[in-house]
């Protein structure tokens, strides 16, 4: 697959993404359902300044709140994961692998999804 550059437009986004959620995680993060209510509200900003796509904006402030929140204990190694399954890396030499239904499972779990 042919890698290309993000373009300006996308550092933009992600750049706006993390700094909404800077801005605004106290604010979020201290209620039960705040990571829900922050990823909305960074999703809303984002489709309102740069007239993204709805679930692109979620998306993105999805991804850019998980790298904040990212504690460098696992990692998701590319390279080994596919569209089935996602390998887990842990800093102590463990390996966990996930398949896409078990990790539909947890999400509807934690998330209360109901998909």
């Amino acid at each position: 697959m042919k890698q290309t550059l993000p373009t300006i437009r996308e550092d933009a986004i992600k750049h706006s993404a993390t700094a909404f959620i800077l801005q605004h995680r106290d604010e979020y993060l201290s209620t039960h359902d705040g990571r829900e209510n922050l990823i909305s509200r960074c999703a809303e900003h984002l489709m309102e300044v740069f007239q993204s796509p709805v679930d692109r904006a979620r998306l993105e402030a999805s991804k850019q709140l998980a790298n904040m929140q990212a504690t460098g204990e696992a990692w998701i190694d590319l390279t080994e994961s596919s569209s089935a399954c996602v390998v887990l890396k842990t800093v102590r030499g463990n390996e966990v692998v996930l398949t896409s239904d078990e990790l539909l499972a947890a999400a509807n779990k934690l998330y209360k999804l109901n998909i």
